[in-house]
């Protein structure tokens, strides 16, 4: 602040416009997620030096986070997409992703969430042993959690969620 009481540093409007999203935090969704298994998330950071990192054969499906990793704060994070890899293993699906990212067309929000938050996206997998299984859970996982970067959910969260839209 100057001394006249002026406010000299200030955040520009346009920079949060840029970086708004809406996240639904629903605990009532949280609350109706069931699943029978314990899943055992993996993370790499989001870039393609890291694509060997993840499995090349394995399914069962994944969240991109968005974490700032700051202050030594162990879990700020805000998810913005989960799919799943099913007929491709996680890797392909990772390289699918960084193709999107980096080609002129693609899914408008998937592409926006790939390039906004590159350096802070990360990529979660959780392999399921039963692919017949893998649509069904990540559908649960899109009813509990209503990503922003998703955009079929099922028609009872479908339809709320696009008033806000």
């Amino acid at each position: 602040m100057a001394g006249n009481g002026a406010v000299t540093d200030v955040l520009p409007d346009d920079e949060l416009r840029t970086y708004a999203e809406t996240f639904f935090v629903v605990p009532g969704q949280w609350a109706d997620y069931k699943w029978p298994t314990k899943l055992a998330w993996q993370c790499v950071a989001f870039n393609a030096d890291n694509a060997d990192l993840v499995p090349k054969n394995e399914h069962g499906v994944y969240a991109f986070v968005i974490e700032p990793r700051i202050a030594q704060h162990p879990c700020i994070g805000y998810l913005g997409l989960i799919g799943k890899a099913d007929s491709l293993p996680f890797r392909d699906r990772y390289r699918d992703y960084l193709a999107e990212r980096d080609a002129p067309k693609g899914r408008p929000r998937v592409r926006r969430m790939l390039t906004k938050w590159a350096g802070c996206l990360y990529y979660y997998y959780a392999p399921v042993a039963d692919a017949g299984q893998i649509a069904a859970l990540e559908a649960a996982l899109l009813d509990a959690f209503i990503p922003p970067f998703n955009e079929r959910f099922s028609a009872k969260v479908g339809h709320a969620r696009k008033a806000f839209s």
